[in-house]
């Protein structure tokens, strides 16, 4: 994925943003949809957990050595986050800039689309 983008920004499909979102109103964006989506997760599953038991069967593997647990759940966290910013959030960024959005709409629609849970 990380050679995708890598390809698209030599391309120059993806090019550098040309202004860049205000960092207090990106954090507030963020919070304010983080919160919107974690209330509606709460109600959904308030909703639906008698539906969802069948969830429960699946243990992931446990693992027995510390030091690896840690690695294994720390690289992995960072690899995750570092190829989804670098990814689909600059993508998304330069995709909604050509359309001529504003930055508030911008940064509310990357905040809606990181916050949300699909």
């Amino acid at each position: 994925m990380l050679v995708g983008m890598a390809l698209a920004y030599r391309s120059k499909l993806i090019e550098p943003a040309p202004w860049r979102a205000p960092a207090h109103l990106a954090t507030q964006y963020f919070l304010l949809v983080l919160v919107a989506v974690l209330f509606l997760q709460w109600i959904v599953y308030w909703l639906y957990a008698p539906y969802l038991r069948y969830l429960e069967w699946f243990q992931p593997p446990y693992i027995r050595n510390t030091a690896l647990a840690i690695f294994d759940l720390t690289a992995g966290i960072l690899l995750v986050a570092v190829s989804e910013e670098l990814a689909f959030r600059r993508l998304l960024f330069a995709l909604l800039q050509r359309l001529g959005l504003g930055v508030h709409a911008v940064v509310l629609i990357s905040a809606v689309h990181s916050a949300s849970p699909i």
